[in-house]
């Protein structure tokens, strides 16, 4: 970029005299010129059918800013219920037809979503074994969660069932030391990616006799809990005729058990009658994974709530020593840093928790993007162009650019609206080859979408759009 040049684009249609251009130097410090794409001063325009393109370069000592951001990574599994309290209302209901209904969708009185529940319905209608069959995120202890009647058997509103959570857990995900992080697109962390330390491969029951009031059965997928600092582990237990139950398989090996660890079977996820189903582990393996769950946030728009991120990865190169990266109030040290492309690896495996400024990840930078300054009614603007015959004027869009006779704005492949169909001879506002284009259940209105408020079928980006919808949809 250059020091504080700036490029403004206006269309004129007029009479006036004859082209007149002047070979210029370069624009003086904070004053601006009219150029053409030759880097040649025009000093007037020469009326034509066709609209004309006049290009204004200022020069201004307060541009050319370094910019700052800040990227921040955590475990999307805040918040997960593991054990689930007894029925508050809808434990029975005779009306119901009895069967086992699959990844049942619940609905919450607090702020959890994606609690997904296996009931199972006896012939008398109780639910007598519900299991957590995907736990949702966000939940807290005591929130209320809710079955419709109509998803286990029975339509009624009487029917429903309703239950409590009875305790939650943050899901911590340990990061590789090898794995990349992305201060920059959708892609939180590549290469090694997620490292899971502590699984537990194989345990041994500690008590066999579940008790007369159980049920022979294989019991699969049940969530567990542990006595120390393990976590996501799903197990199946089988009860035989004799009441007596044994370790099948653990179908989730989880994240952070150490060997002896006593692993518990959640409540009411099987009729275990008042005997808890518990084991312990005695082998304990680590592998590498791909990193999921894992929530990322950027922050880049300077303060403009609703405004653009303006890193945008190989475009805005990082600034030399302007990245550091902190979990909670601990500096991370870093290799393999890449300021072109905004990566990074850490010297250490970090656990990442959800917890803001406490176990997530956050990097801040500088880097050095393009300064734009808005010519609509709102925002700081920074050029106003008056005539003789227009007294007030009008405010310009401009954008840096990296000398005169420069128009692309060191932004190769950007949109220009209207020119799509190759069209030169137009400049519409709107772009072309709309699709869907009319919605009926659309709600009127006027819409603007930045860089990762939509979805891209190629490698561009950056690039914002002001959508309007009218009462036709």
């Amino acid at each position: 970029m250059s020091i504080g040049l700036v490029l403004a684009v206006v269309m004129f249609s007029q009479m006036g005299q004859p082209s007149d251009v002047v070979q210029a130097a370069d624009v003086a410090q904070n004053d601006l010129d009219f150029m053409d794409t030759a880097d040649a001063v025009v000093k007037h325009y020469k009326a034509t059918s066709d609209d004309s393109y006049v290009y204004i370069y200022a020069r201004d000592s307060d541009l050319n800013t370094n910019h700052s951001g800040t990227t921040t990574w955590a475990s999307a599994l805040d918040g997960m219920p593991v054990i689930l309290g007894v029925a508050t209302a809808g434990g029975t209901d005779t009306d119901r037809a009895a069967a086992t209904y699959s990844n049942v969708v619940t609905t919450s009185a607090g702020s959890g979503k994606g609690l997904k529940l296996d009931v199972r319905i006896t012939g008398s209608g109780v639910a007598d074994w519900i299991r957590i069959s995907e736990a949702g995120t966000g939940y807290a202890a005591a929130e209320v969660v809710t079955v419709a009647g109509a998803l286990i058997g029975h339509a009624t509103l009487s029917d429903d069932l309703v239950l409590t959570v009875a305790s939650v857990e943050d899901n911590d995900r340990t990061i590789d030391a090898d794995g990349t992080w992305t201060i920059d697109g959708d892609t939180a962390i590549v290469s090694s990616g997620l490292r899971t330390t502590g699984a537990c491969t194989a345990g041994t029951i500690v008590a066999a006799d579940m008790g007369a009031a159980s049920t022979a059965a294989a019991y699969t997928l049940l969530e567990t809990s542990s006595s120390i600092s393990g976590q996501g582990l799903v197990a199946t237990i089988t009860i035989d005729a004799n009441d007596d139950a044994a370790l099948t398989a653990i179908t989730a090996g989880g994240t952070g058990y150490a060997v002896g660890e006593v692993v518990t079977v959640n409540y009411n996820q099987a009729p275990l009658s008042t005997v808890a189903a518990t084991f312990t582990c005695t082998t304990i393996a680590e592998a590498d994974e791909v990193a999921t769950n894992i929530s990322k946030n950027e922050t880049s728009n300077q303060g403009v709530s609703g405004g653009p991120d303006l890193y945008l990865g190989d475009a805005t190169p990082l600034k030399d020593s302007g990245l550091t990266v902190k979990q909670g109030g601990s500096s991370k040290i870093f290799d393999d840093r890449n300021d072109t492309n905004g990566t990074f690896s850490l010297t250490t495996a970090p656990k990442l928790g959800a917890t803001a400024n406490t176990d997530d990840v956050k990097a801040s930078y500088s880097f050095h993007a393009q300064d734009v300054y808005p010519g609509g009614s709102t925002g700081s603007k920074r050029v106003h162009v008056t005539s003789s015959s227009d007294a007030t004027g009008e405010w310009l869009l401009i954008k840096e650019v990296s000398d005169e006779g420069v128009t692309n704005n060191e932004l190769d492949g950007g949109i220009t609206a209207g020119r799509n169909d190759n069209n030169a001879g137009t400049f519409e506002i709107a772009l072309d080859n709309v699709q869907n284009e009319t919605e009926a259940a659309r709600t009127a209105g006027t819409y603007v979408f930045h860089d990762g408020g939509y979805t891209r079928g190629g490698t561009g980006k950056g690039a914002s759009f002001q959508v309007v919808v009218d009462s036709a949809g």
